[in-house]
């Protein structure tokens, strides 16, 4: 039906054979129904448990790593006054570490604010990376859009230990300079 009036002409056919009442009960009985939890028992044993421990501690130590490598080769490139800042920066909580915009993710986050109007190449990578050699070791997922064309981001992992990773590259690398400046 596409509209009120063809509508109302196909119920004036057969407005003598319905039963409203029962349409609605039925209907409403469905949308009750289709609200309810799911029932059945949730097991969770103690090997799903120590996979999940294991994996999660992979990936937070695969972030930090990630972190500390891209931490490293932009505290060799970076000036001055960004390395003394990054170097002496302190944060006040793991929280705060998660909100954290760090150099590595400021180079590219107009990927992630734009990504879904923007297409991607290898040629497109390459020239981020080099513009930012502190990414060249991070991974690069790929995705189509709909309507055709393909985006891109770089993996940077679990925010908060990658700005972690970050920061104790910078922090030891300002540490090791700073005197000698």
């Amino acid at each position: 039906m596409t509209d009120d009036r063809e509508r109302n002409e196909n119920l004036e056919k057969i407005r003598d054979t319905l039963n409203v009442s029962a349409i609605c009960q039925d209907a409403l009985r469905r949308e009750v129904a289709r609200r309810q939890p799911l029932a059945g028992d949730v097991e969770v044993t103690e090997e799903i448990i120590e996979r999940l421990q294991s994996e999660r501690e992979t990936y937070e130590r695969t972030s930090q790593e990630r972190g500390f490598v891209a931490g490293i080769e932009w505290a060799r490139r970076a000036k001055f006054p960004a390395l003394s800042r990054w170097g002496r920066y302190k944060y006040t909580s793991e929280e705060s570490l998660e909100r954290l915009t760090t150099p590595p993710y400021d180079a590219v986050h107009w990927i992630y604010e734009n990504g879904e109007n923007l297409g991607g190449s290898n040629k497109d990578v390459d020239r981020i990376r080099q513009a930012n050699p502190e990414l060249a070791h991070l991974p690069v997922v790929w995705d189509h859009i709909s309507g055709g064309g393909e985006v891109f981001w770089f993996e940077f992992g679990d925010t908060r230990w990658f700005n972690q990773g970050f920061l104790q590259a910078v922090k030891r690398f300002w540490e090791l300079v700073k005197d000698r400046l």
